[in-house]
């Protein structure tokens, strides 16, 4: 699964950016795609860096993959190599999504092409050495995280933490869903000490996330996009003080566009830009704690200059009058990983059909419904959103709350599936 398709520079295969998309197809009924793309993990070529990472053998790679299969952990430029671990979590994440949208529990059962089973490849090869690089109070080690910046300039950031949070309950969950039931407690457990790690250490005095201890230690600068996760992944309630004042913090993140910028403190170019990930989910996450008119405009935004730029979904918005129109494409277009994944879910989240995110303590029987969103052929979606669309004059700007054009799947999205399925 790739990041960006071409001309777009980031077309290689990063673990995180696969991950939400294989969340988007697992939870809209492409299971098959789903399925294809979580194997590829386990059966590709990983585990070039142990010295990193307490000499743990592990099975993702700890960035991204050359074209057959091996793991590469990219200098681009620097002068140490990234490494970053957020990903495993984002896997663990991912798979749980498969198993309970699909109901293929027997999946976890089947053999990898190395010989072990799903279950036994995911538990050893993810689960056990994220394990294996947690400090002691439950948050993870520092490394070079989601925004990548290479381990010279490690730190423990907020959002690997999470990841291992939302992954670690989730593997909890396939634990379950294999009828390994041993399993459940530990991974739990080590869910809940992410979550404790996360509340009571990447804080400020007004219960703000910061985006790394190192930022936070430094009192300016810490706020940080991937914060919105917190709410997204369920690791603290959206009636949480600390979800209210991180989402207000939000501010301090704000573009001329009107959406947000990853990061504060940077003068480059490639954090002063708007990112379409921190807008997906920054929507989700306000849609979640009670701000529907906010969670639109977001939305809508995202959705109007898709509509005019032919449904292709970028990585950033231009901030800088110099480069050219503020809120124009910008980065890698079309980014058909995190892009079209985080588009598709904050749809989802749209109609509250949220992922599950119990830590191993329901079966399938239990949920009302698996998660996915299903639009009829007849162009009619289900729960109230229409499945067609309007055409609106071609532009390539726009702004926060421009008439939407309802739910409008990336072509690019859909350009990936089709390329699977052939």
């Amino acid at each position: 699964m790739l990041a960006s398709l071409p001309p777009g520079a980031w077309h290689t295969g990063w673990v995180r950016d696969a991950t939400y998309a294989i969340g988007a197809l697992s939870r809209s009924g492409h299971y098959d795609n789903a399925k294809d793309a979580l194997e590829f993990f386990l059966d590709a070529d990983a585990g070039r860096y142990p010295d990193y990472l307490n000499n743990v053998p592990y099975r993702i790679s700890t960035v991204r993959y050359y074209g057959d299969g091996q793991e590469e952990a990219d200098y681009s430029g620097q002068s140490t190599r990234n490494i970053e671990i957020d990903g495993w979590g984002d896997y663990l994440w991912a798979a749980r999504m498969y198993v309970d949208a699909s109901g293929d529990t027997s999946w976890l059962g089947a053999a990898t092409k190395k010989g072990d089973t799903v279950y036994d490849a995911i538990k050893e090869g993810v689960a056990e050495p994220l394990a294996a690089n947690l400090e002691q109070n439950g948050m993870v080690i520092a490394d070079a995280s989601i925004w990548e910046v290479h381990w010279g300039n490690r730190q423990h950031f907020f959002y690997t933490t999470a990841a291992a949070a939302r992954g670690f309950c989730d593997m909890a969950t396939l634990a379950r869903r294999a009828g390994r039931t041993d399993d459940i407690a530990r991974y739990k457990q080590l869910a809940e000490n992410a979550v404790t790690a996360i509340k009571s250490t990447f804080i400020d005095s007004q219960r703000v996330l910061g985006g790394s201890l190192e930022r936070l230690a430094q009192g300016a600068n810490y706020r940080d996009g991937a914060t919105v996760e917190s709410v997204t992944w369920s690791l603290i309630d959206p009636s949480d003080p600390i979800a209210g004042a991180s989402l207000d913090a939000l501010s301090h993140l704000q573009t001329p566009a009107g959406g947000y910028k990853r990061v504060e403190g940077s003068n480059d170019q490639y954090d002063t830009d708007e990112w379409i990930l921190i807008d997906l989910r920054a929507s989700a996450a306000f849609r979640r704690a009670g701000n529907s008119p906010k969670a639109d405009s977001l939305l809508d935004w995202v959705t109007s200059q898709a509509a005019v730029n032919h449904d292709l979904l970028p990585e950033l918005y231009n901030t800088v009058s110099s480069s050219g129109p503020i809120g124009a494409y910008s980065g890698s277009i079309p980014m058909v990983g995190y892009g079209a994944g985080a588009y598709v879910m904050t749809h989802l989240d749209r109609v509250q059909l949220y992922e599950h995110t119990d830590c191993g303590d329901k079966d399938l029987g239990d949920y009302p419904d698996a998660g996915p969103v299903l639009t009829n052929h007849d162009g009619e979606g289900q729960n109230g959103i229409d499945g067609g669309r309007t055409g609106l004059a071609c532009a390539c700007t726009g702004g926060p709350g421009a008439p939407g054009t309802g739910l409008v799947l990336a072509i690019a999205f859909a350009f990936v599936l089709r390329r699977r399925r052939d």
